[in-house]
């Protein structure tokens, strides 16, 4: 049987009732699914939502008979984990799910937001029981309007209509508004006795209870109620000042992007969706307005799978609560020693090595990506600002000596030329346009593979190198240390690894940058082994062009022949310094052209 070397991701979704979860491969498929009971912590108890969220896990598990160890990534979306006071409860509920460090926390708004958007920014309107309204710009800035719960808030949900029903119909039975037909449907589905009974029910009904008669203010609306019509009216209204209010402080407004309008309320009554979808339009008319296209527990894996930077885990870390942390401003690294500074960015560095494992699908779909371009007379060109471009150049400039390419077939480019190698050329980032014109200069086409290195994901430069190569067809890749929307549109492969705050804050040649560089190790080196550059595992296409790599490409022949160094010399000078050549040569007998012309009959392979 073949084993499975796949990673999966979970995404778990737990409110005030119930706490769903599912198991998707690296394409969001979804393998399995589960359910439990409540995972609010306010309203459950801290050790009632652990034991659910270990009750879910644990049955993805075992229905999908995965293992723990292929699991890349859980994420916890929960209902209540917003502030920073619920961190400690945060820690306990990551450590129930038994994944060690491969579990992120986060909202129920995110999961709705990224389940309902597919991406990570828009709003997201809830109008079920309770509501809120949640939104996140393109610059990672979000905005929060309500949900403060049912005693305090919950404008414009079910709870909030329902509960303005009964205040309608006891104002008018006192006179103090016109009589309503409320009042009657009120008595007639609780079976009160009469509207004074609704006193003592209201003492006894839950917020689910209350929360259901907005069906009745519904119908009535429909049916012509003035007051249940101003009723319905109010909520919506409500929703989309919230709304509104969201859009002008994250700058919204003359930008597109989606609103979600989720929950049952939404779901339920599509003259209440239309209603707000009016009303938000007309202050955002760049806005596309939407039913959710997934629910949040959909959401909760996409935020496993590709959207880790929302991860409350360390966005309320305290300083110094622990490892893998960036630095704080209370940490005052001027006051460590030397052993403790380096202890500290050794953990850092250990941290982002353990995080680019996870991205292991998508860097084999990049590698899938690059070595077709190459075999097809392509190129691969690593493109970048900064420590990111340097990257990129370094890498490709180990490929020649290494593997006996072309120096043109893996090319770095630099926002600012070479001379930016050398000398910080930060303003040459800002240039979308400097990118092109430096795609021009080396002839970009559509056999090419670009990858576009940007630790932030947001680099213009970066971004309107990505633009181009889309548009010539040419093969497109991220690479980025966070989430980055802009990449994921333009891209047919992003690789993600999220290392967070640095220790020196904005200096993201540290952990990003040994992130980045591992990740173009694996891009490179594979993809020269996919083209026979390797032979076990020794690189047979290496270029002696000194006295080490002769040596090297003489023992590297006299390994794989088992002829005497002396005879390996000859070989190789016959070969004319290739060393795969020369081993082809040695094993079938032939001369050196014999010895090319079965290296290109192979694809490059030694067989």
């Amino acid at each position: 049987m073949k084993q499975d070397n796949r990673t999966y991701y979970i995404g778990v979704e737990g409110g005030g009732t119930k706490t769903k979860g599912i198991i998707v491969t690296s394409s969001a498929a979804v393998i399995a699914s589960a359910e439990a009971g409540p995972s609010n912590y306010h309203s459950a108890g801290l050790e009632t939502a652990k034991a659910n969220i270990r009750a879910v896990i644990d049955r993805l598990i075992r229905t999908s008979r995965i293992s723990r160890k292929r699991i890349g990534c859980a994420a916890l979306c929960l209902a209540g984990v917003s502030r920073k006071g619920d961190y400690p409860s945060m820690v306990e509920m990551a450590r129930a799910a038994g994944l060690d460090d491969r579990v992120v926390i986060s909202s129920d708004m995110v999961s709705g937001l990224v389940g309902g958007a597919e991406e990570p920014c828009g709003i997201c309107v809830i109008s079920g029981t309770g509501s809120n309204i949640y939104g996140v710009n393109k610059q990672g800035e979000t905005c929060n309007v309500g949900g403060w719960g049912h005693l305090l808030d919950d404008e414009g949900s079910g709870y909030y209509i329902g509960l303005n029903a009964i205040k309608a119909a006891i104002r008018g039975q006192d006179g103090r508004l016109l009589p309503t037909a409320l009042a009657g449907r009120i008595v007639s589905e609780l079976n009160l006795g009469s509207l004074e009974d609704i006193v003592d029910w209201s003492l006894s009904a839950g917020k689910d209870r209350i929360a259901a008669l907005s069906e009745f203010v519904f119908d009535e609306a429909r049916a012509g109620d003035t007051i249940a019509r101003h009723i319905v009216d109010d909520a919506a209204d409500s929703l989309s000042r919230g709304t509104e209010i969201v859009i002008g402080k994250l700058g919204l407004s003359r930008v597109r992007f989606k609103v979600v309008l989720a929950g049952g309320v939404f779901k339920a009554h599509r003259s209440y969706f239309d209603r707000v979808k009016e009303r938000v339009q007309r202050s955002a008319p760049h806005a596309e307005i939407i039913l959710p296209l997934r629910d949040g527990v959909h959401g909760a894996a996409l935020v496993a799978l590709k959207y880790r930077g929302c991860d409350l885990l360390k966005k309320h870390r305290p300083p110094g609560s622990g490892k893998g942390r960036g630095g704080e401003i209370g940490d005052h690294l001027e006051r460590k020693n030397s052993l403790e500074l380096v202890d500290l960015m050794g953990r850092e560095d250990a941290a982002a090595a353990r995080l680019v494992p996870l991205q292991r699908e998508q860097i084999a779909r990049a590698v899938d990506l690059i070595v077709p371009a190459l075999r097809a007379g392509g190129r691969l060109i690593y493109i970048g600002a900064g420590t990111s471009g340097r990257l990129g150049v370094l890498d490709a400039s180990e490929c020649p000596p290494t593997f006996g390419v072309d120096p043109k077939t893996v090319v770095g480019v630099i926002a600012g030329g070479d001379r930016a190698l050398r000398r910080a050329a930060e303003g040459a980032e800002d240039s979308a346009a400097g990118a092109v014109r430096d795609l021009k200069k080396i002839s970009l086409t559509a056999k090419d593979a670009v990858v576009g290195i940007s630790a932030g994901g947001t680099t213009p430069y970066v971004i309107g190198a990505l633009t181009y190569a889309k548009r010539v067809q040419a093969k497109t890749i991220g690479l980025a240390c966070a989430v980055s929307p802009a990449m994921e549109k333009l891209c047919g492969v992003v690789i993600c690894v999220p290392t967070g705050q640095e220790l020196i804050r904005g200096s993201t040649r540290l952990k990003a940058g040994t992130a980045t560089k591992l990740v173009l190790n694996m891009l490179s080196t594979v993809s020269m082994i996919r083209l026979g550059k390797v032979y076990g595992s020794l690189m047979v296409d290496v270029t002696p062009t000194n006295k080490k790599l002769v040596r090297r490409a003489c023992g590297i022949i006299s390994t794989v022949t088992g002829c005497a160094g002396s005879e390996a010399g000859i070989l190789l000078k016959k070969a004319r310094g290739s060393a795969k050549a020369a081993i082809v040569m040695k094993k079938l007998g032939v001369g050196y052209r014999g010895a090319l012309r079965h290296i290109v009959k192979e694809n490059g392979f030694i067989h």
